[in-house]
Protein backbone atom coordinates (compact mmCIF):
# COMPACT_ATOMS: atom_id res chain seq x y z
CA UNK A 1 0.00 0.00 0.00
CA UNK A 2 1.27 3.51 -0.77
CA UNK A 3 1.79 6.35 1.67
CA UNK A 4 -0.39 9.45 1.33
CA UNK A 5 0.02 12.83 3.00
CA UNK A 6 -2.87 14.95 4.19
CA UNK A 7 -2.64 18.60 5.23
CA UNK A 8 -5.07 20.19 7.67
CA UNK A 9 -6.61 23.27 6.07
CA UNK A 10 -7.24 24.73 9.55
CA UNK A 11 -3.85 24.38 11.28
CA UNK A 12 -1.48 23.28 8.46
CA UNK A 13 -0.36 20.05 10.17
CA UNK A 14 0.71 17.34 7.68
CA UNK A 15 0.14 13.66 8.48
CA UNK A 16 1.18 10.57 6.49
CA UNK A 17 -1.14 7.58 6.20
CA UNK A 18 -0.64 4.12 4.72
CA UNK A 19 -3.78 3.39 2.69
CA UNK A 20 -5.07 1.97 -0.56
CA UNK A 21 -4.92 4.30 -3.55
CA UNK A 22 -8.70 4.35 -4.06
CA UNK A 23 -9.63 5.19 -0.45
CA UNK A 24 -12.26 7.96 -0.33
CA UNK A 25 -12.55 8.52 3.44
CA UNK A 26 -11.15 11.78 4.85
CA UNK A 27 -8.76 11.65 7.80
CA UNK A 28 -9.15 13.92 10.84
CA UNK A 29 -6.14 16.07 11.76
CA UNK A 30 -3.94 14.44 14.41
CA UNK A 31 -2.99 17.86 15.77
CA UNK A 32 -6.27 19.78 16.11
CA UNK A 33 -8.94 17.14 15.33
CA UNK A 34 -10.39 19.09 12.38
CA UNK A 35 -12.03 17.08 9.61
CA UNK A 36 -10.90 19.69 7.05
CA UNK A 37 -7.96 17.83 5.52
CA UNK A 38 -6.79 17.67 1.93
CA UNK A 39 -4.71 14.97 0.25
CA UNK A 40 -1.43 16.44 -0.94
CA UNK A 41 -0.06 15.87 -4.41
CA UNK A 42 3.12 13.84 -4.08
CA UNK A 43 5.81 12.89 -6.55
CA UNK A 44 8.99 10.91 -6.33
CA UNK A 45 12.34 12.48 -7.10
CA UNK A 46 15.52 11.18 -8.67
CA UNK A 47 18.86 12.95 -8.31
CA UNK A 48 22.03 12.81 -10.34
CA UNK A 49 24.89 11.24 -8.37
CA UNK A 50 26.51 13.87 -6.16
CA UNK A 51 23.78 16.46 -6.71
CA UNK A 52 22.21 17.89 -3.57
CA UNK A 53 18.40 17.97 -3.63
CA UNK A 54 16.75 21.38 -3.69
CA UNK A 55 14.96 22.03 -0.42
CA UNK A 56 11.28 23.03 -0.48
CA UNK A 57 10.48 26.58 0.67
CA UNK A 58 9.14 25.27 4.02
CA UNK A 59 12.55 23.68 4.77
CA UNK A 60 14.85 26.59 3.93
CA UNK A 61 15.22 27.57 7.60
CA UNK A 62 15.91 24.03 8.88
CA UNK A 63 19.35 24.03 10.50
CA UNK A 64 19.04 21.05 12.84
CA UNK A 65 20.95 18.74 10.50
CA UNK A 66 18.49 15.93 11.18
CA UNK A 67 16.10 16.99 8.39
CA UNK A 68 16.39 14.66 5.38
CA UNK A 69 15.94 17.69 3.12
CA UNK A 70 18.89 19.56 4.68
CA UNK A 71 21.32 18.00 2.18
CA UNK A 72 23.87 17.16 4.83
Amino acid sequence: MPLFEYECTDCGHVTTFLESANKKTAHPCESCGSKNTAKLFSTFAAHAAGAAPERPEKCRSCTSGSCPMSGG
